[in-house]
């Protein structure tokens, strides 16, 4: 179930935002100019970086890297200038899990300045989108997750 893309009482750059993922492909990642403020921050659990233009650096290397990737944003939260999105990402990478899909659940603290996106932070499990898919790493970093599943329930 897709977040609706319009929202009227939505401001511009949250409508964008949802929007710009919800179709995303690599031969329109210049559409990221559009709807980032130039001196926006962006981070996730790997990377920090800032300026518009670092970011579609950022994205145009992520994607060049993936077969397909798709975004799934299934709920949002608005108040004032903050929102959050939550998704489901979808992607195929050759290199990693055999090429076959991988499904990422993650969400994203997003703030607006005028009607462009000036913040956007990530979280999302980084075991679960690369580690786990890297044959002797995914082993250890699966066992890993049982062994502190179990101390947990200690």
């Amino acid at each position: 179930m897709s977040a609706q893309l319009e929202n009227s009482s939505n401001p511009i750059w949250l409508n964008n935002i949802v929007e710009l993922y919800q179709t995303l492909t690599k031969q329109e990642l210049n559409k990221i100019l559009d709807v980032y403020h130039e001196d926006v921050v962006f981070r996730d659990p790997i990377h920090r970086v800032v300026g518009v233009d670092e970011l579609h650096e950022y994205f145009q290397t992520m994607y060049k890297n993936t077969t397909s990737c798709e975004f799934d944003i299934y709920e949002t939260f608005f108040d004032k200038r903050n929102a959050a999105l939550y998704w489901k990402m979808t992607f195929i990478n050759p290199k990693i899990n055999r090429g076959n899909p991988i499904l990422v659940e993650g969400h994203s603290l997003i703030r607006g300045q005028g009607d462009k996106v000036i913040y956007h932070r990530d979280y999302y499990d980084v075991g679960e989108m690369v580690y786990e898919h890297v044959p002797l790493l995914g082993f250890m970093v699966r066992k890993l997750k049982r062994f502190i599943g179990k101390c947990k329930k200690s």
